[in-house]
């Protein structure tokens, strides 16, 4: 009994390593945009933090003119990095807009491949059993002609 092979594994293979690079490719992406976002995030709390503490310095009797200049500097240096992380996600954003029909169509390879191969699997085991039946077939007939002609 010979064991099936399908005529296509190394495209199959090929499809499946294509479709797990396309797949790490937008895992790494999400975590990118994710930590942007963590950053984004702690960036935005720092600034408000920032300019918590000007409005309390402002309250107050007694103005430090140079401690609120420092502050204002750093504010606007948070600012600026907040919007340079926004950019940022918004070039992760169309990353993931362009990675995801990647993606999909790359699994959608692999499962045509997939199918077509348990197809071809079935078919050549349904012709191997149909084989085995004529030999045995064929083998009771020789016995019984053999066991007549005794």
């Amino acid at each position: 009994m010979t064991d099936f092979k399908f005529k296509f594994e190394s495209l199959l293979r090929y499809r499946k390593n294509r479709r797990d690079l396309c797949l790490q490719l937008l895992s790494q992406i999400l975590a990118e945009d994710r930590e942007l976002m963590k950053k984004q995030e702690s960036l935005v709390r720092s600034r408000l933090a920032q300019l918590e503490e000007l409005r309390a310095l402002g309250k107050q009797g007694v103005f430090e003119i140079e401690g609120a200049t420092a502050r204002h500097n750093y504010i606007g240096q948070l600012t600026g990095e907040i919007r340079r992380v926004e950019h940022r996600r918004d070039i992760v954003a169309r990353q993931i807009e362009l990675c995801r029909p990647a993606v999909t169509q790359a699994e959608q390879d692999v499962t045509a491949l997939e199918t077509l191969e348990e197809k071809q699997a079935a078919a050549f085991r349904y012709q191997q059993q149909r084989r085995e039946v004529r030999e045995l077939d064929e083998s009771c007939r020789a016995n019984l002609s053999a066991n007549a002609s005794r």
